[in-house]
């Protein structure tokens, strides 16, 4: 299966074996597993190509579009933005992104999910998308709301980090909304 979508500076399309290592670089940093649900740290070439193979399989299914994020000017990757939990019974999706930390700050998490909702309004034709961050993640709570999300609500104490609970900060934006924009 192969699937890819565009932006002016940016190229999204499944993952391949061949992206293993660079799955690596963008997951394997502290400041990364720090604000995200449901990574493992280290996060080693065993977990990028079993993530490679369950994103595939998923992707096949229709129930999940993780896309690795490339830079068209170099084709290196720099992270990952898509939708997980696709659900045609309720036409929704919860959206999700990370980029390796030296590339944080210059638009491309923003520029990423932008494309990734239009994908999911346009060619998926859902109609919710939600996203959501750990509490204190303000960079990526800005990220979803510059991207038309609104803010929900919180969830107190909903995952677990080392033995520490966490509060989730909840967005979601409807297709009528999107249009909007």
């Amino acid at each position: 299966m192969f699937l890819q979508i565009e932006t002016d500076r940016l190229r999204l399309r499944l993952p391949q074996e061949a992206d293993a290592e660079a799955i690596v670089a963008v997951n394997n940093h502290r400041a990364v597993f720090d604000m995200t649900v449901g990574m493992p740290f280290p996060f080693t070439l065993a977990d990028a190509h079993e993530w490679i193979a369950l994103v595939l399989a998923e992707a096949r299914r229709g129930t999940t579009m993780d896309f690795v994020i490339e830079l068209k000017a170099t084709g290196e990757i720099v992270g990952i933005c898509g939708l997980d939990a696709i659900s045609r019974e309720h036409d929704s999706a919860e959206v999700h992104y990370r980029l390796n930390p030296a590339f944080w700050g210059q638009g491309i998490a923003t520029e990423a999910l932008r494309r990734v909702l239009r994908f999911a309004f346009e060619d998926l034709q859902l109609e919710r998308v939600l996203g959501r961050c750990i509490r204190g993640n303000d960079a990526s709570a800005q990220v979803l709301q510059k991207c038309g999300l609104k803010y929900e609500g919180c969830t107190i104490h909903d995952c677990k980090k080392n033995g520490v609970y966490h509060d989730l900060l909840w967005f979601g934006i409807i297709r009528a909304w999107w249009l909007a924009e």
